[in-house]
């Protein structure tokens, strides 16, 4: 671990056109490790913003470099302390962490992109900063899960929710509450102009970083509403003025909503009281990875002694036959599981709302299978400009736990239990999907 000390070594605005002074020796300079950079720059080097000593302290952590730069919380080129960890390479993650990223193009990753160079660079670079707090949150529960008690992995998740969480221009879930304040004071603001939407655990989180990264789509603040009103939705959208500038740079500017609401009823009939012309697209999931990934979700967050006292959730057939057993009397205390499943009265519920012209269904499975072919589809849905999209992405909202799998017996009797209801849907959509 590393114990940087910063401070700031610009001269005043008055002598800021003079030539650019050589950073100064340092102890620090003892010290260069050139596989990691701190602060933008090589690890025990000085820079002539921003100077600072790095402190070794030999402590062996989990963690990799975890750093808080003035740039990424935008306020000022003063940063008094900053706590780093040892970066330690992992061949199972590909991206750096969600507290490396500093905001600026030199956090692309160094996988091959088969794309065009500047819309790759640019949908890169909007999703590294979409996708921060989704790594934050996956990070905690995982830390719930094992009962991780490491005092300078709790330090440094801690200092990132102090800090640089409060500054973020894309929120997981609810954002901090002086942001919010803030966007109120604006009142002209957009609604929707479409929504993607999908039953729980059907990917909507990856989906919705994709579509976000869009030149031509301004993103919320963030990703899922705790309100069911779009009046309330209002101080997460854009300003109308900056749709407006927007559009005359870009030509076509579109605001999405995208979230697991397929089974909300109220939603479709108070949205489309205010935007009757509003898009939907529907991305459905295989009934049985649907209730899979939801097994490994409450698995995640549920801590791990108290998975092995509770019978029916330690395994997934145990799981899945207890779903069964209650089905649908009962839902199990978890979640409501089977019922998550089954889609043909919510994608009709839709249908009726906003018109069966304005609402297309995919199997999600397309869009994980080839990005940019779905991508294509639904931009020209939509009326967006298609852009080609880089390869290599990461997943995002990934469950974390590894070694679980169904096994066949389980995943025929979901087969089974589904057939009928999945025959329903496909009366309803008019094709059907290889479940």
């Amino acid at each position: 671990m590393y114990l940087i000390c910063a401070y700031r070594t610009t001269p005043p605005k008055s002598a800021q056109r003079s030539p650019r002074r050589e950073p100064d020796p340092t102890p620090a300079a003892e010290l260069d490790h050139p596989d990691t950079t701190v602060f933008g720059v090589p690890r025990g080097s000085v820079s002539t913003q921003l100077g600072f000593v790095i402190f070794p302290v030999e402590i062996e952590t989990g963690l990799k470099l975890c750093t808080f730069t003035p740039c990424s919380l935008s306020i000022t080129h003063v940063f008094p302390f900053a706590c780093a960890l040892r970066r330690r390479d992992s061949a199972r993650q590909k991206t750096a962490p969600f507290w490396h990223y500093r905001g600026t193009s030199r956090c692309l990753p160094t996988d091959p992109i088969s794309a065009s160079p500047v819309v790759s660079k640019h949908i890169v670079r909007r999703r590294s900063r979409l996708i921060i707090d989704y790594q934050f949150q996956t990070e905690s529960r995982l830390d719930t899960h094992v009962g991780r008690t490491d005092i300078y992995r709790r330090i440094a998740l801690l200092c990132f929710t102090i800090f640089r969480r409060q500054f973020l221009t894309h929120y997981f879930g609810t954002p901090p509450r002086w942001r919010v304040w803030i966007r109120k004071l604006l009142k002209e603001r957009v609604l929707p102009d479409f929504c993607i939407i999908g039953p729980a655990k059907s990917g909507t989180s990856d989906l919705a970083v994709t579509i976000m990264s869009h030149p031509n789509v301004l993103h919320p603040l963030v990703k899922e509403f705790s309100s069911s009103d779009p009046l309330a939705w209002r101080p997460f959208y854009p300003t109308l003025r900056a749709v407006k500038r927007h559009t005359q740079r870009h030509g076509v500017t579109l605001c999405p909503f995208i979230g697991p609401y397929l089974h909300f009823a109220d939603i479709p009939t108070t949205l489309s009281e205010l935007c009757p012309n509003t898009k939907i697209i529907i991305n459905l999931r295989n009934p049985a990875d649907l209730i899979f990934s939801e097994w490994k979700w409450i698995i995640l967050h549920t801590e791990t002694q108290l998975v092995r006292r509770i019978p029916f959730l330690a395994t997934f057939p145990a799981y899945v036959q207890k779903a069964i057993e209650l089905f649908p009397e009962v839902r199990l205390p978890f979640g409501p599981t089977l019922q998550n499943g089954i889609y043909a009265t919510s994608v009709s519920h839709w249908q009726n709302t906003f018109g069966k012209h304005n609402v297309r269904v995919f199997d999600i499975a397309e869009y994980f299978n080839d990005r940019s072919a779905y991508l294509e589809r639904v931009d020209t849905f939509l009326g967006l400009p298609n852009v080609s999209l880089p390869h290599n992405l990461p997943v995002v909202n990934h469950n974390p736990l590894e070694g679980l799998s169904p096994t066949p017996e389980t995943r025929a009797q979901l087969r089974e239990f589904f057939e009928p209801y999945n025959r329903r849907l496909w009366e309803v959509i008019g094709t059907s999907f290889p479940w």
